[in-house]
């Protein structure tokens, strides 16, 4: 699941890959055990279908739910301050139509940390974003 490469199919068998999978725009990994899977997952929703930045998709508050936690049905929201300072909470209407699904709730601090690339094909644009969670940073030659 990491890291994962997201291409454009789209034209792909004009693109000279051997592997026709089309121009590659999005590459994410991350660490978290367990985590990682809902982490990848949710900042290429954040970032390809919900249009966010790639720094947002990665700060966005995220869930997690692995069936059992210590037991029990239990989804991990997140709940974490930045380095920077700012409280980064799952919404609450999230929050509330997973409790109304049964699902027991608790706040967790780390939900997996993820380091992406994106590239804009409109502007050859490149974008690299290590999540500020672990207090990375993304540097480039």
């Amino acid at each position: 699941m990491a890291p994962t490469m997201v291409f454009d199919a789209r034209n792909a068998e004009s693109h000279s890959s051997e592997n026709n999978l089309g121009k590659l725009m999005l590459a994410v990994g991350a660490s978290g055990g367990p985590k990682i899977i809902t982490a990848v997952l949710q900042v290429i929703l954040n970032h390809l279908y919900l249009g966010m930045p790639l720094y947002d998709s990665i700060v966005h508050a995220r869930v997690h739910n692995q069936l059992l936690y210590h037991g029990s049905a239990t989804t991990g929201f997140g709940r974490s301050t930045l380095p920077q300072g700012p409280l980064i909470e799952t919404p609450e209407r999230t929050r509330d139509a997973l409790k109304k699904r049964n699902q027991k709730m608790i706040p967790m601090d780390y939900l997996g940390t993820c380091q992406a690339i994106s590239i804009d094909f409109e502007t050859n644009h490149l974008s690299a974003v290590s999540d500020p969670r672990k207090e990375g940073r993304s540097a480039g030659y």
